[in-house]
């Protein structure tokens, strides 16, 4: 997805390396298995972009998930941060999605780094 691509470049600038990246489709998706996938690297951080899921599922990482679709009962006490903007606005005109929000992410802390945006 866009967003996963525009933040591998913000960690990129950060860290001087590209993120591992676990394309996914789905909040099923996020399994036993692929959580025994994500302890078998041992990341520093965990990010999840744009996929709706608990962040309690994740709760042995340190890191957040960015996203934008409906979700209830988002617990306060993780490890994991929950940054959805619907907790802002409910109005779905107004809700902006995850591509646009690591867009202004990434040009607000690197200005001058060329970046296109194509997003659907």
């Amino acid at each position: 997805c866009s967003s996963a691509a525009l933040f591998s470049i913000l960690i990129k600038n950060i860290t001087d390396s590209y993120p591992i990246l676990f394309p996914i489709r789905g909040k099923e998706n996020v399994g036993k298995s692929m959580i025994n996938q994500i302890k078998m690297i041992n990341p520093s951080y965990v990010f999840v972009l744009d996929v709706t899921i608990d962040p309690r599922k994740l709760n042995i990482f340190k890191g957040f998930i960015l996203d934008h679709h409906i979700f209830d009962n988002i617990p306060e006490d993780t490890s994991v941060s929950y940054l959805n903007s619907r907790v802002f606005e409910k109005e779905d005109s107004k809700v902006v999605p995850v591509s646009y929000m690591t867009y202004k992410l990434l040009t607000g802390m690197f200005p001058k780094e060329r970046v296109a945006w194509i997003a659907g």
